[in-house]
């Protein structure tokens, strides 16, 4: 990817991440902010971490599908950009929706176990096949049930 003129204005060539955040540029999965920054050092909130989690596997048709559905959680409407995300991770059974959640929180940071529970259901893992660790797995989580 060297020679190629980064994708963020606020991700030079030779940040950290620059590899790893132009790879799943070119991959549809990140597209940043409409300024044309990334914002690296800024907390992910819940409706970028489900993307993130749920984009490799969701199909053109599957979104544009997903888009049209009505929101089922009272806080997104059909404008937020996430809404056909969180309907097609909804509908897959990433995530909890109506009647146990009526809200999304799209715009409050992810906690790492929120994450955690995305990431198992999103790649088809039982999530309570860790069951037997009783270690907190985020700190901030620090109830183990």
């Amino acid at each position: 990817m060297s020679g190629l003129a980064a994708s963020f204005t606020d991700v030079p060539a030779d940040h950290p991440a620059y590899s790893a955040i132009e790879f799943l540029k070119e991959r549809g999965v990140l597209s940043g902010y409409a300024d044309g920054t990334f914002k690296p050092a800024q907390k992910v909130n819940r409706a970028e971490a489900l993307k993130l989690l749920v984009a490799p596997f969701i199909s053109q048709k599957e979104l544009t599908d997903a888009a049209v559905l009505p929101s089922s959680y009272a806080d997104i409407s059909q404008d937020d950009w996430y809404m056909p995300y969180v309907e097609f991770a909804r509908v897959a059974n990433v995530i909890d929706g109506p009647p146990v959640k009526t809200q999304f929180f799209g715009n409050r940071p992810v906690l790492k176990v929120e994450f955690l529970k995305m990431l198992f259901l999103s790649s088809g893992a039982d999530p309570n096949s860790y069951s037997e660790i009783r270690l907190p797995l985020a700190h901030d989580a620090p109830n183990i049930d």
